[in-house]
């Protein structure tokens, strides 16, 4: 079975039987896609059709609620949809013109979801070893008057890192751990910034591993 052009981020609904992938397409076309399978294979569905998304990434499924996330690199954006593919919408805005995507510290990869907590964690890149990256979150729930480009509720936890790729949480630990495909690395730290530290200053990252070459996956 063909997966499309440029599979990238996979999520599993193991219950119903079904795995989910983001496909990039062909970033300079903004053809990006949402594909489903079952466990073995087969049956693939298109769930976001070509064109819904630019370049999709990370991908995360809330069970509960019957929805997907995923960040949108070339389109700069954190989107969402129901599971079916329906009722997409646009949570975060971080650039729109092609100047705008020049700028790759605008550029969302990774994705992680805290639902107790009402908040969706992000990446944004920048350019390789550009120390520019970052790690951001926001609520679920758009404030009321506001939209994805002029939210006031979007939280830097981190910034000035290498290149950030994917995400993952560890709520009960409250941690955040992360891959860094600038310097070659599996990270993490607290979600919470120190007491008297900044996003741009704060010193509490901890390098788990070394030297993985292009690291981007990480659970």
């Amino acid at each position: 079975e063909d997966p499309g052009p440029g599979p990238d981020g996979i999520a599993l609904d193991i219950a119903k039987g079904h795995i989910y992938w983001t496909g990039m397409g062909v970033p300079a076309q903004d053809d990006g896609f949402i594909r489903r399978s079952d466990l073995d294979g087969s049956n693939i569905v298109t769930i976001v059709p070509a064109g819904g998304t630019y370049t999709p990434k990370q991908l995360r499924i809330d069970k509960q609620n019957g929805k997907l996330y995923w960040s949108d690199r070339e389109g700069m954006r954190v989107m969402r949809s129901n599971i079916d593919g329906s009722m997409i919408e646009t949570l975060v805005t971080t650039g729109s013109s092609a100047t705008d995507r020049m700028d790759n510290s605008r550029w969302c990869v990774g994705i992680a979801l805290d639902l107790a907590g009402g908040f969706v964690y992000w990446s944004q890149k920048g350019s390789d070893n550009g120390m520019v990256g970052s790690l951001r979150r926001t609520h679920l729930t758009m404030p009321q008057g506001q939209n994805s480009t002029n939210r006031t509720d979007i939280e830097i936890l981190y910034s000035g890192l290498p290149e950030p790729i994917d995400i993952d949480l560890d709520l009960e630990n409250e941690l955040i751990y992360w891959t860094d495909r600038g310097d070659d690395t599996i990270n993490r730290a607290p979600i919470a910034i120190p007491n008297g530290a900044t996003a741009a200053n704060r010193m509490d990252r901890e390098i788990l591993i070394e030297g993985v070459r292009e690291a981007i996956g990480v659970t």
